[in-house]
């Protein structure tokens, strides 16, 4: 089936932004309990180089990239977020059932059905690229953050527990000045003032909203649920 993306990709002045999924088989099925995974999201990326056979731009001309590649290096983490919740969609239909979510305001448990096909893109108002840090004076530039970069980051936890700032912040920028060689050194040489600033400026990307928001059948009190669309637990048939 063919779906757009929320961003898609840019190459050579062209918007890649058609995908082409299949659904899951018992092959892709077995890479959603193997427990030899470094991080909770490991499943991802054999899960969907089986799966994207292609994408497209809207006069179909097709992206030359190899689906592994694609995943790690170029689509952001929103765009994969989409491709993960079509995938659930197309294989086990648009129903999605959360057991037993807790309200937060009376402890009442509840199963929650959610329709998967009716979750909206939310495009957020056009956010600069570039910013200029107020202490150094010198220009950021940032990027979206790929599947990649989140595996390697949630792959390692004392990384995540000691270096969770500069950590994130060095998966979303681009350059600093004429500097493009990005590591957690270069974050962690700034002044704490820019970094506040480079973590306030990130532009937001066009993404699918997964903030369920739920009336309690006990209270009547509105809770939202977040989707886990990342987690292997998301594609457990129910």
């Amino acid at each position: 089936m063919k779906f757009t993306l929320p961003n898609g990709l840019t190459g050579s002045g062209i918007l890649f932004n058609q995908v082409y999924l299949e659904e899951l088989t018992g092959k892709q099925q077995n890479y959603l309990i193997n427990t030899k995974y470094k991080s909770p999201i490991d499943h991802i990326e054999p899960l969907l180089t089986d799966l994207i056979k292609r994408v497209e731009s809207e006069d179909g001309q097709e992206l030359d990239v190899p689906i592994k590649e694609l995943i790690n290096k170029h689509l952001s983490i929103e765009d994969t977020s989409f491709i993960l919740a079509k995938l659930r969609e197309i294989t086990f239909g648009e129903t999605y059932i959360l057991e037993k979510q807790e309200c937060p305001h009376c402890q009442e448990k509840q199963d929650l059905s959610i329709d998967l096909g009716s979750l909206e893109i939310m495009t957020p108002e056009k956010k600069e690229n570039t910013t200029i840090l107020p202490k150094s004076g010198l220009e950021v530039e940032y990027n979206p953050i790929t599947f990649g970069k989140l595996k390697g980051y949630s792959s390692d936890p004392d990384q995540m527990l000691n270096n969770a700032v500069t950590s994130t912040l060095s998966m979303v920028v681009k350059r600093i000045g004429d500097n493009s060689n990005i590591t957690e050194e270069s974050i962690m040489e700034l002044k704490a003032l820019d970094n506040n600033h480079i973590q306030k400026n990130v532009p937001q990307q066009s993404h699918l909203d997964t903030k369920i928001t739920h009336e309690c059948k006990g209270c009547k009190v509105d809770f939202d649920i977040e989707l886990e669309v990342l987690s292997s637990d998301f594609f457990v048939a129910g």
